[in-house]
Formats: structure tokens, sequence, C-alpha cells
């Protein structure tokens, strides 16, 4: 639903602010394929191979929060990236204290209609989870389409998004942005 929220915004904004949905094709971006490889592997531990061993799955989900640092780190030069990593910090923190997912509100859970399954669940109940409180502790509620939980990790990394696009699509097209690929002449 963030996701959703975060499309819309930027969709709405762009052109009342004059953006260039263009430059969004020429952002110089470093290892972009990490990002698609932990994708990748997020969902197949929670969709497709979700009974392997539990110690497997946890240790694939912390090690693709390592590649999105890496891609992070990779892409500094972009405005605003940074918030974007401080989002997905907050994320690595609290599901490495808690041996690899990220810990659940029961009240969150049930409020946003979502069952555990079984299997490994990258977000689930924990019985004494450490630093509760940059888990999944907010939800939409159940009644909304995609309804889901999320964590203040998940709303500082979609608001760094929007403001990546929006930094992006505001840059003039003719700049010599470090960023952006030079427009190239017809």
């Amino acid at each position: 639903m963030l996701i959703v929220v975060a499309a819309a915004l930027i969709a709405l904004v762009v052109p009342l602010a004059g953006g260039h949905f263009g430059n969004l094709g020429r952002v110089r971006l470093r290892g972009a394929w990490l990002v698609a490889a932990a994708l990748l592997v997020q969902i197949l531990i929670i969709s497709v191979v979700d009974h392997a061993p539990d110690w497997l799955s946890r240790t694939f989900h912390l090690s693709t929060y390592v590649a999105l640092g890496i891609f992070i780190v990779a892409n500094r030069h972009i405005p605003w990236m940074w918030l974007i990593g401080i989002g997905a910090l907050a994320n690595f923190v609290v599901i490495s204290a808690n041996g690899g997912v990220m810990p659940a509100s029961r009240r969150a859970l049930a409020a946003a209609g979502k069952e555990l399954k079984d299997g490994f669940n990258n977000s689930t109940v924990v019985a004494h989870p450490h630093l509760s409180f940059l888990g999944d502790v907010m939800n939409t509620p159940k009644w909304l389409p995609f309804a889901n939980v999320y964590s203040i990790g998940d709303i500082i990394l979609m608001v760094g998004l929007v403001l990546v696009v929006f930094a992006v699509t505001r840059t003039d097209p003719a700049a010599d942005a470090p960023f952006l690929r030079p427009v190239e002449a017809h």
C-alpha cells in the first residue's frame, strides 16, 4: 500500500511541478542488478521456497538488505539516496537484532487482516522482540486493497524514494548533473 501511495504522489506532483519523467531513464545507477537479485531472493524465500530450513531463509533475508546497502552506497551520488539508506538501515538493524526476521505486532497484523503462514515469514510475531519500535508495528486497515503491516524504516524508505524521483525529475534535462547520463543529440 505504501508503494501505491508513493506512486500516486509522484504521478500527481511531478507534472504539476514541471518535472521530466524522461530523466528517470537517464539516471546513472550502479549495481542495479543487486536490487533485482534482492527482490528475487525475497520472492523466493517468502512465496516459492517457503519451507526451506528456517536458518537458511533468515540468512538469505538478511543478505537481501546487505545487497541493498551495497547498492545504496554505490549510488550515494543520487540526491536523497541517503534517506533511502536510513530506512533500509533501520530495517536491517531490527531484522538483525531479531535473528533474520522483522518483528511484527499482533495488533498490526490483525488490523491489516494478515495471517501468518506455515514456513518462513519475513515479518512475524517474535516472542521477545528486540527494538520492537522499529518493527512492523503500523498497518493499513484490512478493508483497503493490499493491506499490510509496515515499519518506520519502510516509511523512511518510501519518503526517500519519492524525494529521489522528485529530485531527478525536477533536474533540468540539459543540466550536467552527475547522476544523469547526458542528453543525446539527435
